[in-house]
């Protein structure tokens, strides 16, 4: 007896055989049809808007296709039509663990085997769940899927549903859109941007296919960026080679697809990119770096369809060591677009015990010059650095005070390093203000150790050296002890306590006033006044980089010229940090292939970035030397030390006395 059940499933077959039939005349006129529309589109005829129901890819191509991840061992024939893909129907069934049957006469393909559904009626543990996992063939009830050749519809367990395109018979192979597939086993399909590489995996997987790869070199940074079709950010480790000039990004569960083997980069740091397929699952990128790196250095992160890596496309380097306590010594070296950069820098602290920080002249006078080294030699330094701007005879072009003693006035309200009291540094702008008090009335006073102009009133003490050095034309008075001593036409003695008032031969009115036994006081003021601030120590130079952690270059208002404030150059600066350390830096420059030097601008920043909140520059070009634990540390443009007239030393313990010893040149 026949059970009910068995003749209803009876009942059901023989509707489908009916419905295969009916449907076979119709399929093979719908699959002739399409390949007559592939024919005349292939000769070029066709009516208007006709183009959209032509496939994108009429004839099947081979292309790389990985399965979870693996390269299959032989590329697989692919179409791709109106955004759908298409693959052989062998393929797709060993795929996805079907059986296959195919019937060229119906023009239907069998797909049957345990589904894991994903919509209804296609075989799941229940109707619209996955089976276990998603696996294919594996977990899930036996279901069929029915293809119609030339049909965009499949029968999936007795449903007709859309199948995204129809099934095609090229080259004797029949091809099946593997969206329905996809669907029902939970897997996915990306493809590269020029789909020529295809990739199925199941969904979840985070393999991705990398086929991007993009760099962007500004003078600031090198940012690359790598995409991943069809992919969320990916995940990725680094770390950077021995040597510091390889960096290495691993990146799991990626396949390279068609990216250039090396990739060169126009950039002071980064040289290329090899991108390396190592595994199956795993590939690399190698970013070759032309100068070592640090880790602080490197920035990368995930980011949708990729990840991206940047670097600065300045190179720089440095280096450190304490000389003594309160006295480090720093080097940093940088290279960016405009070229190579070299700065030495002693960062002193005027607050430790036993060290102190002193202006001196070169041989002890303001006349003559000597090389830095000797200068720190001779004075017993520890360390310097070159001072103020100088005439050719080494006579200092601004003020410098020494041990509270004025011994060349400020010019040009120019900027100005002090210390008061000889350990609080400040930097501040003076213009002169003083004053010769004879006999009780006033008459200004235009200069200290200096030559004199006509008309011009000047003091000379002993620093100016043993005699005044002018010619005899004007009337120049001894002072020793507060009153005139002795009367001389020029060049005259100067007393080891005392000093020389100098008139120029117009000051009748000064010269007919004075006289021997008058009394005579100086008042060497400035504004503001340098000594009523307390300052013991100064040396001049200009212009101002820096005020209350601002830039601010006064060029104009110290008046200097050109040579001063234009292009790049060796420069030395002094500055001043929030706590109180002194900056004294040389920045090596003229040298291509070593140091190009700085311009004002690039100085001023490069102080603020060293942590000056007070800053100003003093003289460069040539004359920039820096010296510690009796060597040069920077590279003079000369190729050799040039003479100076004045510099910044830094002392432990007390300096040697050159006042008398040295011979003026």
């Amino acid at each position: 007896m026949e059970r009910p059940a068995a003749r209803q499933g009876a009942r059901q077959a023989a509707r489908q055989e009916v419905w295969f039939k009916a449907g076979a005349a119709p399929v093979i006129w719908a699959a002739l049809l399409f390949s007559l529309i592939g024919i005349f589109s292939a000769a070029g005829v066709g009516a208007a808007g006709q183009g959209d129901l032509i496939p994108a890819r009429q004839f099947p191509t081979p292309r790389v296709v990985l399965r979870e991840g693996a390269v299959l061992p032989r590329e697989i024939p692919v179409l791709v039509m109106a955004g759908q893909t298409l693959m052989p129907a062998e393929f797709v069934a060993e795929t996805f663990g079907l059986k296959l049957a195919y019937g060229k006469i119906t023009g239907t393909a069998v797909f049957t085997g345990p589904f894991a559904a994903t919509t209804p009626g296609a075989g799941g543990d229940k109707e619209g769940q996955p089976g276990k996992e998603g696996q294919p063939g594996a977990g899930g009830r036996p279901g069929t899927l029915v293809f119609y050749l030339g049909q965009g519809e499949v029968l999936a367990n007795g449903r007709l549903v859309p199948a995204g395109a129809p099934p095609i018979e090229a080259d004797g192979i029949l091809f099946v859109p593997l969206a329905p597939f996809l669907q029902k086993f939970g897997w996915r399909l990306t493809t590269d941007r020029n789909y020529s590489i295809f990739s199925l995996t199941r969904e979840g997987d985070k393999f991705a296919l990398v086929d991007f790869l993009a760099v962007e070199a500004t003078p600031e940074k090198v940012r690359i960026r790598v995409g991943a079709s069809g992919a969320g950010p990916i995940d990725y480790r680094w770390r950077l080679a021995d040597s510091g000039q390889e960096l290495i990004v691993d990146l799991p569960d990626v396949y390279l697809a068609g990216l250039p083997s090396y990739t060169a980069i126009e950039s002071i740091t980064v040289k290329g990119i090899r991108p390396v397929q190592t595994a199956q699952r795993m590939a690399q990128l190698v970013i070759d770096l032309r100068y070592p790196a640090r880790a602080s250095q490197v920035e990368i992160g995930s980011e949708a369809g990729g990840l991206w890596v940047q670097l600065p496309a300045i190179y720089r380097e440095e280096f450190e060591r304490s000389i003594v306590p309160g006295l480090t010594y720093r080097r940093i070296r940088q290279i960016d677009a405009q070229g190579p950069v070299v700065a030495d820098i002693l960062q002193v602290d005027p607050g430790q015990p036993g060290l102190r920080i002193k202006p001196v002249l070169a041989t002890g006078t303001v006349l003559g010059r000597e090389t830095l080294s000797d200068i720190v030699e001779h004075y017993g330094a520890l360390a310097g650095i070159n001072g103020a701007f100088f005439a050719s005879d080494g006579q200092p072009l601004g003020m410098m005070v020494i041990d509270g003693k004025l011994v060349s006035e400020p010019i040009f309200n120019r900027a100005s390093f002090g210390l008061v009291a000889g350990r609080i540094p400040v930097i501040q702008n003076f213009s002169f203000n003083a004053c010769v008090v004879i006999d009780g009335v006033a008459y200004p006073l235009q200069g200290v150790n200096r030559p004199r102009g006509e008309g011009e009133v000047i003091l000379y003490t002993r620093e100016n050296g043993p005699r005044t050095m002018t010619g005899n034309t004007g009337r120049e008075y001894v002072i020793a002890g507060g009153q005139v001593t002795g009367v001389s036409e020029g060049n005259t003695e100067i007393p080891p306590d005392g000093a020389v008032l100098s008139i120029g031969a117009s000051r009748r009115d000064l010269i007919d006033f004075i006289a021997p036994g008058s009394r005579v006081d100086f008042r060497l003021g400035s504004d503001p006044d340098w000594a009523e601030l307390g300052i013991t120590q100064a040396v001049g130079g200009g212009p101002r980089l820096i005020r209350d952690g601002r830039i601010e270059i006064s060029t104009e208002m110290e008046q200097f010229k050109p040579d001063v404030t234009i292009g790049r150059a060796p420069r030395t600066a002094v500055g001043i940090t929030g706590d109180g350390t002194v900056l004294l830096v040389a920045v090596s420059g003229r040298q291509s292939t070593v140091s190009i030097g700085m311009t004002l601008e690039e100085l001023a920043g490069f102080m603020r970035e060293l942590g000056a909140v007070e800053a100003m520059n003093l003289d460069g070009g040539g004359s920039t030397t820096l010296a510690a634990d009796g060597a040069i540390l920077n590279f003079p443009s000369d190729g050799r030390e040039r003479k100076v007239g004045t510099a910044i030393l830094i002392f432990v313990g007390e300096e040697h006395d050159v006042g008398e010893e040295r011979d003026v040149q």
